[in-house]
């Protein structure tokens, strides 16, 4: 919220706009963009933090990829590094798609 315009409010309050109007017209359509891609930033900082977390035993991703090298499943430690790889890809298109419709 901290990043939007001030102007913007004040010029929609002169104009006689009610609290509400200028909130949800100026202040959560200009933190809308920032808002998306704080919550992305999350996700995929979060899906990488899973991973991590399972390698070093917290569980998460990463223990079933442990547990697979162990064992030298090497067909699913394969299979499970390609997913992770295109759930980022995924998240990442995502977010470029989410970025240029909310713009």
């Amino acid at each position: 919220m901290e990043e939007t315009d001030t102007d913007v409010p004040e010029a929609l309050r002169t104009t006689g706009a009610t609290e509400s109007q200028i909130f949800f017209a100026a202040t959560v359509r200009q933190a809308i963009p920032s808002f998306i891609a704080h919550c992305l930033y999350l996700l995929d900082t979060n899906i990488r933090s899973a991973t991590l977390l399972g390698v070093v035993g917290a569980g998460g991703i990463g223990f079933q990829l442990l547990n697979a090298s162990r064992v030298n499943q090497f067909d699913v430690v394969t299979y499970i590094l390609i997913l992770m790889v295109a759930v980022v890809l995924v998240v990442e298109a995502l977010s470029m798609w989410l970025r240029a419709a909310v713009r």
